[in-house]
């Protein structure tokens, strides 16, 4: 009997390491966001509990936007995907909290039973290019958490270069000034090594609520269409 039960143990550590695999996310990275929405667009087996996360903006004109993400609550799931079961599990700390955000540290971790060494590759690949996707043709604001930039919000979609009213040659004087800048900035830090801002000059003024956001979200994207 005990050689059977050593046997038995030596076939079920074999079968883990030869089917098993197993990825782990932590929530600081940026693939962890896209899988949680690959998993909403996959349908997750097992559960019938969500997360959301409201996105809420308010612009000067009293404009209000509210967008929903669903995401699958903390606890495990099961995602079926290409003929195999993946295991999901969420975890949540509830007394480590990432100092950046002041977030709940959280961990993905997936579990394959496959004979593909690459199934999890396939599976970032596939979610990083939906959420390109739903990004293509939209504006996207980053904002300053710690020492790195994160998207804000949800992307917003291009404005029109022609929707903004301004007086004749105004906006591509604006672009004119936008490009400058940029150049003088690259020029100047890579020559002095002066860090971000220094070189930062204001092309936009006026009182509050005169609109001096609208032109940056149109003019943007027409720099980067041109360039």
């Amino acid at each position: 009997m005990s050689f059977l039960s050593r046997g038995a143990s030596l076939a079920e550590v074999a079968f883990r390491r030869q089917m098993l695999m197993s990825l782990e996310i932590p929530s600081k990275d940026y693939a962890y966001q896209w899988v949680m929405q690959w998993m909403v667009a996959n349908r997750i087996h097992g559960s019938r509990h969500l997360g959301v996360e409201t996105t809420y903006s308010k612009d000067a004109a009293g404009r209000q936007m509210a967008a929903f993400d669903f995401i699958p609550s903390p606890g495990r799931h099961w995602v079926r995907w290409r003929g195999n079961f993946i295991l999901v599990d969420r975890a949540r700390e509830t007394k480590t909290v990432d100092m950046s955000t002041g977030a709940p540290w959280e961990t993905l971790t997936l579990t394959a039973l496959s004979l593909r060494p690459n199934v999890f590759q396939e599976i970032l690949a596939e979610a990083k290019e939906a959420a390109l996707a739903r990004e293509e043709g939209m504006t996207i604001i980053y904002q300053c958490y710690g020492h790195e930039w994160r998207p804000f919000g949800t992307p917003k979609r291009i404005r029109p270069f022609d929707s903004v009213v301004l007086d004749t040659g105004v906006a591509d004087q604006a672009i004119r000034s936008a490009r400058s800048m940029l150049i003088f900035k690259t020029s100047y830090r890579a020559s002095s090594g002066a860090p971000p801002g220094t070189s930062d000059r204001y092309l936009l003024h006026g009182p509050p609520g005169c609109g001096k956001p609208e032109g940056p979200f149109a003019h943007l994207p027409k720099m980067c269409h041109d360039d």
